[in-house]
C-alpha cells in the first residue's frame, strides 16, 4: 500500500446527556422527575474531567446538557465552552425561560452548537402555560426560539403529548416548521402519580393510536418528526439506545445511570437506575458496570418472552425497565 495521510478519527455516534442541576423554575403537571428545593449543580471540576475521560474513548458525537433546568446552573457558559473546546458537538435541553441571556455562551460555542430543544408541551399559550403552570413560558419559549434561530443556531421543540393537547399536534408540526425549527421531538406522558390523577397518561391502545396519528404527520410534513422515548415496538426484545450504550447519562450528582428517563422519578425506588459514582470511578470501569445492568435487563426481558408473562404495555419500549428499576407501573388498559 503506498504511503498517504492517516485516517481522520472517527467519531461514533453515542450521545451523552449530563444533568446539570435538579432545579428547574416551573413546576409542570406532567414532569416524572423530582425538582430539588435548594436546587443542587452537577460540579464543574467533575464535568471537566468527565469530559476529558469521554474524548479519550473517542466515541461520543454529542453531549447534551439537561437537567432540570441547565441553563440555571451558574457556570453554564463554562461548561458549553469546555464541551466545544473538546471537540464535541453540544445539544442544550431547555423550558426557554432563560434563553436569551444564555445566548452568548451559546454564540461563544455557534461551531459546535448542534441544536437547543425547547420543550413546548402545546401550540398555543393557554395549553402550553397551562400545563407548564407559569404564565407567560409560551411567550418566553418562543421568543427564545426565534432568537436562537436569528443567530443561526438550529434549534428544536419537544412536545409531551397528552389526551388534552394531541388534537395541536398538526398546530405544533405548523409552529415548529414556522420558527424554522430542525425537527419536531413528541413523546408519551410518563405515568407519574399526579399525571395519571390529572388524566395525562394514556393506555396502551391510546397511544397505539396516537402513534398511528404521528406516522401520518411525519408522511405531511418535510419537518422530520421524531417519537421520542417511549415507544411500541412489536419485537418484544427490541433495546433501545440506552440498552445499546448508544446513550449515557450522569445525573447532577456525578452518577453515571442506567437511563435519563429513569433518574429522579418521582415516584417509586429512589436511585436503583445509579450504576456508579463517578467522582471515584472512573468512567471506564462505570461502563463496565453498566454493561452488567444492561446484560441484567435484556435478560429479564428474555425471562417474561419465555415466561409468557407479556402484555400490550410491554411492547412500549420504555416498560421493561420502568418495571425492572423499580419506578412506575406501566400504563395499563
Amino acid at each position: 500500500m503506498s504511503e498517504g495521510s492517516p485516517l481522520p478519527a472517527r467519531r461514533g455516534g453515542v450521545r451523552v446527556s449530563l444533568d446539570l442541576t435538579d432545579g428547574c423554575n416551573f413546576g409542570c403537571v406532567h414532569c416524572f422527575k423530582t425538582i430539588g428545593s435548594p436546587a443542587r449543580l452537577l460540579d464543574l471540576d467533575l464535568i471537566r474531567s468527565l469530559l476529558d475521560q469521554l474524548a479519550a474513548l473517542r466515541a461520543v458525537s454529542v453531549v447534551a446538557l439537561t437537567g432540570g433546568e441547565p441553563l440555571f446552573h451558574p457556570d453554564f457558559a463554562a461548561i458549553a465552552r469546555a464541551v466545544a473546546e473538546r471537540g464535541f458537538r453540544l445539544a442544550v435541553v431547555s423550558n426557554g425561560w432563560e434563553l436569551a441571556a444564555a445566548l452568548p455562551a451559546l454564540e461563544a460555542a455557534r461551531e459546535q452548537v448542534d441544536a437547543v430543544s425547547v420543550s413546548l408541551d402545546g401550540a398555543t399559550e393557554t395549553t402550553h402555560d397551562a400545563l407548564r403552570r407559569r404564565e407567560g413560558s409560551f411567550r418566553r419559549a418562543v421568543e427564545g426560539l426565534v432568537l436562537c434561530r436569528a443567530r443561526g443556531l438550529a434549534t428544536q421543540v419537544n412536545m409531551v403529548v397528552t389526551p388534552g393537547n394531541r388534537r395541536e399536534l398538526h398546530a405544533m408540526a405548523l409552529l415548529a416548521s414556522h420558527l424554522g425549527c430542525r425537527a419536531l421531538g413528541l413523546a408519551h406522558c410518563k405515568p407519574t402519580a399526579e399525571a395519571s390523577a390529572a388524566g395525562l397518561v394514556m393506555d396502551p391502545f391510546e397511544r397505539l393510536h396516537l402513534e398511528a396519528d404521528i406516522a401520518a404527520l411525519q408522511s405531511t410534513f418535510n419537518l422530520p418528526i421524531l417519537l421520542a422515548g417511549d415507544h411500541y415496538d412489536p419485537y418484544p426484545l427490541a433495546l433501545c439506545p440506552q440498552l445499546e450504550l448508544r446513550e449515557l447519562h450522569v445525573d447532577h450528582r456525578g452518577r453515571l445511570t442506567a437511563c435519563c428517563e429513569l433518574t429522579g422519578y418521582r415516584d417509586g425506588e429512589p436511585d436503583s437506575e445509579v450504576v456508579a459514582d463517578l467522582a471515584v470511578t472512573p468512567l471506564v470501569d462505570a461502563l463496565r458496570l453498566l454493561a452488567d445492568r444492561v446484560a441484567a435487563v435484556i435478560a429479564a426481558k428474555i425471562d417474561r418472552l419465555a415466561a409468557g408473562d407479556l402484555d400490550p404495555a410491554d411492547l412500549f419500549i420504555c416498560t421493561c425497565c420502568q418495571q425492572h428499576y423499580r419506578k412506575a407501573p406501566a400504563p395499563r388498559s
